[in-house]
């Protein structure tokens, strides 16, 4: 594969053929479980935003994760046909077009021998279409596999995003030819091959995490010389873009002090005062896999008593979610064990000893856990699979938080702060158990205060 189609055609660090296989046996596998009818995968036509979480939203990965995952294609306007009866594959591309080239560099096209043969060489799907001859085809069958998001209950929005278009598109031709379909939904299908990672993606997800860990390390090594959110969020975005082309997994969390308290804070911009923490909410993508790690820091470069003291609220109920990970217990077990751990321990060291402690929320302010894979928020959007047993080989993330303002007397002195706190790891499930694929990355009081260059 030539260097100009490597983000085009995502290979996962394999050889091309390797590669190609992999997509192949997973293009397989699906056909094996709709086998009686086309399937069809849909596309994105156009530039994703990121109030779009459920897709991949920042360059340079951009298609949608269930195109890319049974195809490596990455690039707009494409769209997958499997016809297990016959046992063939199509890809469907808009013609190749040499002054897109001169703009935007290379893509995949169909339209000439060279365009086909180019896609098939790169890709190893052995028939290349246009839209117009691919609406024949699809025509001719009376069953439909369609991918798209289920809306479970009436006050639920419709996601109208690629998916969602195709079935309509799909309809319409239904319609307009006279042809009657039945077009069902393959998402459990779907989900269960997309969810559970194979030995490539849990190999380039610790690579993720390698790269993530070594950033962190860098900057809490620095902190002192940083003055602002901007200062630090510049260090981090230049590391990024310095120890992988793929970027970011989303646009990173860096909050001080009070702003730490804004769950999606994106201003990353203010100057620090006086000796707040610093919360850092990040991850880098390796190929396909995303990292998202969080760690919460002290700017000067120690931690006060009552920031220990939150801090380490924060961090036990973590490490009891952890201990409780394994295939078989679900998300909503561990929401539980997590936020009702806070709350026996902000009773007990901070409530019943006189302190105060002010939130605007209850007891839960988010999940501890997301789904993760080719998204770094993953599975489907309304969050359902919260109460799905979890299976080995998915991912999930391990984030207790705490938010808001504290007032505790420790050790005869009186301590009052507004305090955001997250600490956040990557979770592999095992059968009996779970790997820490962040484990390495200092979240220990004492360990991260040691990494300060005094």
């Amino acid at each position: 594969m030539t260097a100009a189609y490597d983000l085009l055609f995502i290979a996962d660090n394999l050889s091309l053929i390797d590669a190609q296989k992999r997509y192949q046996k997973r293009r397989k596998k699906l056909m094996d479980t709709c086998s009686n009818g086309l399937i069809i995968i849909s596309g994105e036509t156009e530039s994703l935003h990121s109030d779009k979480p459920w897709l991949l939203a920042h360059l340079p990965i951009y298609q949608d994760p269930v195109l890319l995952f049974y195809t490596g294609i990455n690039q707009l306007k494409a769209w997958l046909i499997l016809d297990p009866k016959n046992n063939k594959e199509y890809i469907v591309l808009p013609k190749k077009d040499d002054k897109l080239a001169f703009w935007d560099g290379a893509h995949f096209g169909c339209g000439s021998s060279a365009a086909v043969k180019e896609v098939m060489s790169i890709t190893g799907i052995q028939h290349v279409l246009s839209a117009e001859e691919a609406w024949p085809l699809v025509l001719q069958s009376t069953k439909h596999h369609l991918f798209w998001h289920k809306k479970t209950n009436p006050a639920q929005n419709v996601i109208k995003d690629c998916h969602y278009r195709f079935k309509l598109s799909l309809k319409k031709q239904l319609l307009k030819a006279k042809k009657q379909s039945i077009v069902s939904n393959c998402d459990d299908a779907i989900w269960q091959q997309r969810l559970c990672l194979d030995e490539t993606d849990i190999t380039n997800m610790k690579e993720a995490n390698n790269i993530t860990g070594a950033i962190f390390t860098g900057l809490v090594n620095r902190i002192k010389t940083f003055q602002s959110e901007q200062a630090v969020s510049g260090y981090l975005k230049g590391e990024i873009a310095t120890r992988t082309c793929y970027g970011e997994s989303f646009p990173p969390i860096i909050a001080a002090g009070k702003n730490a308290g804004v769950l999606h804070y994106t201003k990353n911009n203010e100057a620090f005062e006086g000796a707040p923490l610093l919360l850092l909410d990040f991850g880098v993508r390796y190929f396909n896999m995303p990292s998202d790690v969080s760690r919460t820091i002290p700017v000067n470069g120690v931690y006060s008593p009552l920031q220990k003291l939150t801090y380490n609220i924060v961090l036990d109920a973590q490490k009891k979610v952890e201990k409780m990970v394994k295939a078989g217990v679900a998300i909503a077990q561990l929401n539980r064990c997590c936020w009702d751990a806070i709350e026996t321990d902000l009773k007990e060291q901070i409530l019943d000893k006189g302190g105060i402690v002010k939130r605007a929320y209850k007891q839960t302010p988010h999940n501890v856990s997301h789904l993760m894979g080719l998204l770094v928020h993953d599975g489907d959007p309304a969050r359902h699979y919260r109460d799905t047993p979890l299976q080995p080989g998915m991912v999930i993330s391990n984030e207790p938080g705490l938010y808001g303002y504290f007032e505790a007397t420790i050790n005869g002195t009186l301590y009052k702060e507004h305090i955001g706190i997250r600490i956040e790891d990557d979770l592999l499930v095992t059968d009996d158990g779970c790997v820490n694929l962040s484990a390495h990355i200092p979240k220990e009081c004492a360990q991260i205060e040691a990494l300060v260059t005094k």
